[in-house]
């Protein structure tokens, strides 16, 4: 450590002349108020209630037991809940006839960000529904309050019926990245790169899938509003490759 000195005082030169009696007046300077830099509203909290509708674009793509290449079901819906205490459900309904998938999850807001409670989503693979049940407990956070470029983050997550395991993990990419809504009405986000491996057993056989999503969050209505995801693997003797990116129409 740097030991710094305080420079010394000096004392002042003699008067020439005779000095006065009389001490001068004093004057007092006003003090000035310092306010401390004010902080960034949080990046998450409770999205507002209502159904929000998506443009869907891509290809499913499902080889081996099914030869098939299909357009994902458009436009799709997510269904927000009114919060129950810092809990939030959102649905996200992405299915058509025997194609899609339908996410249910439910989120719990904390100061230092969004916790994922639970995680269900049913995906249809050749015709047949391949169910993943998730609770994480305790919650595990996904999307921070105060995001950085380059934070990390993950999480592991055991199936209820033990079948099945998720290893997630995540990255901030950007800050603030301009969106066009569907709507044509500008908005900025938040991007994430989020990479899950999904591993155990279905009720179609062997499970061995990677996801990888590239997703744009809204600080403002505490949405993902963007989102480009690539599936790929084995399930059961089904051999799957999914491209899907998701666009708001309006928040």
């Amino acid at each position: 450590m740097v030991e710094t000195t305080q420079p010394s005082a000096t004392a002042p030169s003699p008067s020439l002349t005779t000095p006065s009696t009389t001490r001068p007046a004093t004057t007092s300077r006003p003090r000035t108020a310092t306010t401390a830099p004010s902080q960034p509203a949080p990046a998450t909290g409770p999205a507002k209630p209502g159904q929000y509708l998506f443009d869907e674009k891509g290809l499913i793509k499902t080889l081996g037991c099914l030869t098939s290449n299909q357009q994902p079901p458009s436009p799709s819906r997510l269904s927000v809940a009114t919060p129950n205490g810092n809990r939030q459900q959102i649905d996200r309904d992405q299915s058509g006839p025997g194609i899609g998938s339908m996410t249910n999850l439910v989120l719990e807001y904390r100061d230092d960000g969004a916790y994922l409670v639970s995680l269900k989503q049913s995906m249809s693979v050749a015709g047949q529904s391949v169910v993943f049940d998730f609770e994480a407990n305790p919650p595990v956070l996904t999307i921070p309050s105060r995001p950085r470029p380059g934070q990390t983050g993950g999480f592991t997550l055991t199936s209820r019926d033990g079948q099945v395991k998720i290893e997630a993990s995540s990255r901030v990419e950007g800050l603030n990245e301009p969106v066009t809504l569907g709507s044509g009405a500008a908005a900025n986000a938040h991007r994430l790169v989020t990479t899950s491996r999904i591993t155990g057993t279905s009720s179609q056989g062997s499970l061995n899938v990677t996801v990888q999503r590239v997703s744009w969050y809204s600080p403002e209505s505490h949405l993902e509003i963007k989102e480009s995801t690539d599936t790929s693997g084995t399930v059961g003797l089904c051999r799957v490759d999914f491209h899907i990116e998701s666009l708001a129409r309006s928040v």
